[in-house]
């Protein structure tokens, strides 16, 4: 449901599904003020102009642990799980879910900082 409220919101399938994987998942993990309860805000920010629902994001820089990216204007959480995906070390990660924790054991430390986003 969280996914269909995001695509009648603007937002494209593939990130509507990021998005809803991570609020539900976050919801689950018992930290709801980071849960579906954002899902509100995202959306009249949407509306409002103020967030681009179907921005992708741009690399900055990059080595072999990290990626300096924008979100473009956009929502962070898809913007992020694009972004770790393009990490050498995260081939085969099942991202979002855990993978601080795999990253982190396979390179001691791993990050994607990013920029002008909504989160």
């Amino acid at each position: 449901m969280v996914a269909a409220i995001c695509r009648a919101g603007g937002i494209p399938d593939a990130d509507a599904a990021m998005i809803a994987d991570v609020l539900v998942t976050t919801d689950m993990r018992g930290i709801h003020s980071h849960g579906v309860v954002r899902l509100a805000r995202y959306l009249d920010c949407i509306r409002a102009g103020g967030i681009n629902p179907a921005a992708e994001p741009v690399i900055l820089s990059e080595s072999a642990n990290s990626i300096m990216a924008s979100a473009n204007g956009g929502l962070g959480i898809p913007a992020t799980i694009k972004v770790m995906k393009r990490l050498p070390l995260a081939d085969g990660l099942e991202l979002p879910v855990a993978s601080e924790k795999k990253l982190a054991r396979a390179a001691e430390m791993a990050g994607v900082p990013l920029q002008n986003s909504i989160r």
